[in-house]
């Protein structure tokens, strides 16, 4: 990361509400209800939010590209900026484009091209009418770093020909896929994470606000976790968890597992169990684990990843029971694992891998 980006520092946010919610929006997904309307909205992007809200107040917006991890608000950010310039009058002042449906070069010399072209329905007022919000038009590309090389330098032209009317907005995961030229004809902003704890809060705002009721704090933290912190994650899983409750408005740990398609801890900790029972030949333990998980439907990734946190909070506990060279081995084995299984190979050989692993080292 260059020291010209700017990015979430570890600070104590501020509460920040939920947005308004519409009557005629209250049948919506949890992901586009509470997705935030105003920058105020957002969080965990503080330090984000007030540089931009400068460059908005004074009318000076630059073209833009935001890049981070998925599920922390980019898109939501871009769509915020765009509330505050043009407000209800949005209609031939903005141009939302997904680069991975539309990425080619003829999109870029066409459908964005011709929009630059022409100015915005604020043109009639001159530059110093404090009546006029804003003199440009906007941009919205998102998952830019899907575009073609060709369409990328197009593109370069092209921003830096119409920046009298017009201004861009990039929106990316992978920041590296995106040209240089066009990574310098913008300022950088980078999304991180956003905090467990205020994951948290938000959740529990929602769940007030959706009557949903839950034992303890555990269960939504358990939803962050499955959702590796990706705000869309967590409330597709929350939600889908919701409706699969058999219980009126009340989930528990098991059904957040279930919906998520995972073995329940207690589950998972009998296969382990099973796996350990030197008694059994390991021949007959890998089919009576291989029979399970295709019975119950368990994904090998997801037993690997259960196991990898099993792992790391016995390395976190002082009265773990391994060394710190048995921790390498076992970590640098996982690895090993999980990048087979991201690269198609054959689950059987990595589910005999597990076995082996957990009944040498008794995990």
């Amino acid at each position: 990361m260059s020291d010209d980006d700017i990015e979430m520092r570890d600070e104590t946010n501020n509460y920040t509400p939920l947005p308004k919610i519409n009557p005629e929006n209250s049948k919506l997904p949890f992901v586009e209800k509470y997705r935030p309307n105003t920058l105020d909205q957002i969080i965990s992007q503080d330090d984000i939010i007030k540089t931009l809200k400068k460059f908005l107040n004074k009318n000076s917006l630059t073209h833009l590209l935001f890049y981070g991890t998925a599920g922390t608000g980019k898109t939501t950010c871009a769509k915020a900026i765009a509330n505050f310039l043009y407000g209800n009058q949005k209609a031939g002042n903005i141009l939302e484009l997904n680069a991975s449906d539309e990425r080619g070069i003829d999109i870029v010399k066409e459908q964005i091209k011709s929009f630059c072209q022409t100015l915005n329905s604020f043109s009639n007022f001159t530059l110093s009418d404090e009546s006029k919000n804003n003199f440009f038009k906007l941009v919205i590309l998102d998952e830019a770093d899907m575009m073609t090389t060709d369409a990328q330098s197009a593109l370069r032209r092209i921003m830096e020909k119409y920046t009298n009317n017009v201004r861009f907005i990039l929106i990316c995961n992978q920041i590296h896929k995106i040209h240089p030229a066009v990574q310098s004809r913008c300022m950088r902003f980078r999304f991180r994470p956003i905090k467990n704890e205020e994951c948290l809060n938000r959740l529990k705002e929602i769940c007030k606000a959706e009557n949903i009721r839950y034992d303890n704090d555990s269960i939504l933290k358990t939803v962050i976790q499955m959702g590796d912190r990706d705000m869309r994650k967590m409330l597709n899983l929350l939600e889908a968890t919701l409706m699969s409750s058999k219980k009126n408005n009340l989930i528990s740990m098991n059904d957040v597992y279930t919906t998520a398609g995972l073995p329940s801890i207690s589950e998972f900790e009998q296969i382990l169990d099973e796996i350990k029972n030197k008694k059994m030949s390991l021949g007959k333990i890998y089919d009576l684990v291989n029979k399970e998980r295709l019975t119950k439907g368990y994904a090998i990734q997801d037993l690997v990843n259960m196991l990898h946190d099993k792992v790391r909070k016995n390395n976190q506990d002082k009265n773990g029971t391994l060394d710190v060279k048995d921790m390498l081995t076992i970590y640098k084995k996982m690895a090993e694992l999980d990048f087979i299984l991201r690269k198609g190979g054959d689950e059987e050989v990595v589910l005999q891998n597990i076995v082996c692993l957990v009944r040498e080292y008794e995990l």
